[in-house]
C-alpha cells in the first residue's frame, strides 16, 4: 500500500491531477519488452485471474499469485496514469523491429487498451504521456515480480 501511496504522491505532484475512483473492475494484461533485435533480456508477464505467469529468455516459467491489496494497488495506478488515454504508440514512426521495445496491454470493465512505447526517446511532446505509460508500466513489473530489471523503454 505505501508503493501506491508514493505513486499517487509522485502522479499529483507531477501535475496528473487527483486521483479518480478507481474501477473495482477485473484487470487482467500481456507485459513484454525486448531490447531490439536481442531477445537475451526479453520478458513477457500475462495476468489472468490472480495468477500472473512470467516468461524470461533462458528461464524457466514462473507463476504467481497476485494478492488482493496488489490488484488494488495496479488498478489505482492505471486510474491514476489514465492508461486508457493513451495513444497506441509513442516513439519509433516507421520500421522498428531494431528499436528497445516495452508493450502493454490491459483489459479492464470488457476494454481492452494496448501501448507501445520505443527507445530511443520518443518524440518531441510525447514526454508527459510516456512518463504515464512508465508509471503503468512498473506497477505491471512489481506485480510480477520483475521490478529488479532494466527497462528497454524510457
Amino acid at each position: 500500500m505505501r508503493v501506491a501511496a508514493a505513486v499517487a504522491m509522485v502522479l499529483a505532484g507531477a501535475g496528473v491531477g487527483a486521483a479518480p475512483d478507481v474501477p473495482e473492475d477485473t484487470v487482467e494484461f500481456r507485459a513484454h519488452q525486448h531490447f531490439g533485435l536481442s531477445v537475451q533480456a526479453a520478458w513477457t508477464a500475462r495476468l489472468a485471474g490472480a495468477a500472473v505467469t512470467v516468461e524470461r529468455t533462458g528461464r524457466k516459467v514462473r507463476v504467481r499469485t497476485v494478492s488482493q491489496r496488489e490488484m488494488v494497488a495496479l488498478r489505482r495506478v492505471l486510474a491514476q496514469s489514465r492508461f486508457s488515454e493513451l495513444e497506441e504508440r509513442y516513439g519509433c514512426l516507421g520500421s522498428c523491429s531494431d528499436f528497445n521495445e516495452c508493450r502493454l496491454e490491459v483489459s479492464q470493465g470488457g476494454r481492452v487498451h494496448k501501448v507501445v512505447v520505443y527507445s530511443p526517446a520518443a518524440q518531441p511532446g510525447d514526454g508527459a504521456q510516456v512518463w504515464r505509460f512508465m508509471s503503468a508500466w512498473k506497477a505491471v513489473k512489481r506485480v510480477a515480480g520483475l521490478s529488479g530489471l532494466k527497462d528497454a523503454c524510457p
